[in-house]
């Protein structure tokens, strides 16, 4: 009797350990199929904006794309802009310079058109090479384009806000939504109007942000931007001169609150100011 409930018990004990196995087994694989299954969806659905992303990852996902609607809504020939694209066939790697752009085709400057969806990464450059706005994976760039330079050692200035009230007499900056992110309140669209009598240049400019009682200049760069920039970022082209009454526009400028641009020009017979505003 004692015998026979040895080995009763010790059946009863392994085939609890041959279940417990088996639903161990079940529960790990169950696991490992849900994990798999997110893993695809995710990539499947994985949005067009990662810059990060590699070419095949941009070709599989949704074909409609804001920052691809937006970079292309962007693009200004008579701002002297430059729109490089690669298209996803036949080589998708290849850098192909753009005329024209429709709602829903492209023509690249050798007559070739192609439907916008074919579209896999964009690069949209001002006339200095300078980056403007992108899509997809841009790199590497294209010969001649660039990213902004940068000073090793930050600029310190403060801004004189008396001289730029008297600077404010020739020069008028105003703010007002920047067309291509609306909704994007630290982007937004900067004028300036030249209301002397004379032609005035800008020389440098930057944004300056609060620092207790002073405005300390504060750009991406850790210098003043230049005259160059200026005339690129404004939509000038190879113009030095803002003439009297003429505005010119950076759809594009951006920067966080509570900034005043400022811009340090001369007029025409020499003298030099600075103007500028504050952000509303």
């Amino acid at each position: 009797m004692i015998e026979l409930a040895v080995h009763v018990t010790s059946d009863w004990k392994m085939s609890n350990t041959i279940i417990y196995i088996l639903v161990f087994t079940g529960f790990v694989i169950t696991c490992v199929a849900v994990m798999a299954y997110r893993h695809l969806n995710r990539h499947d659905n994985k949005p067009t904006d990662d810059v990060a992303g590699s070419i095949n990852d941009i070709v599989i996902s949704t074909p409609v794309s804001p920052a691809r609607n937006r970079v292309l809504s962007a693009f200004d020939p008579q701002r002297h802009h430059k729109l490089y694209a690669q298209i996803s066939s036949p080589d998708p790697k290849e850098w192909q310079l753009i005329g024209s752009v429709s709602d829903d085709q492209i023509v690249t400057t050798d007559g070739k058109t192609r439907d916008v969806d074919d579209v896999v990464a964009l690069l949209l450059v001002y006339d200095n090479g300078e980056i403007l706005d992108h899509f997809g994976n841009w790199t590497p760039l294209p010969l001649g384009v660039h990213n902004m330079s940068y000073a090793e050692k930050k600029m310190i200035d403060v801004l004189d806000l008396q001289r730029l009230a008297a600077g404010n007499r020739n020069i008028q900056v105003t703010y007002s939504k920047s067309p291509t992110r609306p909704n994007d309140s630290n982007y937004y669209s900067t004028s300036l109007k030249n209301i002397s009598a004379q032609r005035v240049r800008v020389l440098r400019f930057g944004g300056y942000v609060r620092d207790k009682k002073q405005w300390k200049l504060h750009n991406a760069s850790n210098t003043f931007y230049s005259g160059e920039q200026f005339q690129s970022w404004y939509g000038m082209g190879h113009k030095n001169w803002i003439e009297s009454g003429d505005v010119v526009i950076d759809p594009q400028n951006y920067g966080g609150r509570p900034v005043i641009w400022a811009y340090f020009c001369e007029s025409e017979d020499g003298d030099q100011f600075v103007a500028g505003a504050e952000l509303p």
